[in-house]
């Protein structure tokens, strides 16, 4: 009897450690803080190559954008646009795509800068919303399972470029505007002090 009752007890406190090491659903708890997030994504082979940082409707938030183990190009990459053989201008350009988390790598919502640039372009400003934008911004606070905004008025400042097909790439720059959903809700976001500081950005082939 007595057996029994110890055993019954070590169930309940088993129980309960399993329940504050978990979240609500069983999952395990988010890192707390940026420098837990850190530790858990180098714990699990993910490097962190820059941030994009911006207050929407007044709240501070901050992505990361990651290179995966095996990956080299990572979420912060650049590429090389396909050339318009009808086009007159005969410059080459170049797409960059800025993708940061916020969770940790693909976890949360996610925050997106694109922009063209001819290299070895060092900065330039961009009007985004318009249909010949050569830039663009897009949030997702749920990911790509819930609801999607544009960028539909405001301007990107990109302040360093240094492209580089064979070893990492900067990119770094501002921004600031209006966040429109892109559903039927007609539901808006502000967005002031935006900024993005990539070090360790990737070349596309």
């Amino acid at each position: 009897m007595m057996y029994n009752r110890g055993l019954s007890v070590g169930l309940v406190l088993l129980l309960l450690l399993s329940l504050t090491a978990c979240g609500p659903s069983g999952e395990d708890a988010a890192p707390a803080d940026a420098s837990a997030q850190a530790e858990a994504a180098s714990a699990g082979g993910f490097q962190q190559t820059g941030t994009i940082t911006a207050r929407l409707d007044g709240d501070q938030h901050t992505w990361t954008t990651y290179a995966a183990p095996g990956d080299a190009v990572g979420t912060a990459r650049w590429t090389m646009k396909l050339s318009v053989p009808w086009a007159n201008d005969s410059a080459e350009t170049a797409e960059a795509g800025l993708l940061g988390y916020a969770d940790g790598f693909n976890q949360g919502g996610h925050f997106e800068v694109n922009f063209t640039f001819e290299p070895p372009q060092g900065d330039a400003r961009y009007d985004l919303g318009g249909p010949a934008s050569a830039a663009s911004i897009h949030y997702r606070p749920d990911g790509y399972r819930g609801a999607s905004y544009s960028m539909t008025d405001g301007t990107l400042q990109v302040t360093a470029i240094d492209a580089r097909k064979d070893g990492p790439s900067q990119f770094a720059g501002t921004f600031r505007g209006t966040l429109a959903a892109e559903d039927d809700s007609g539901q808006t976001l502000t967005v002031t002090d935006g900024s993005f500081d990539i070090q360790q950005a990737g070349f596309e082939e």
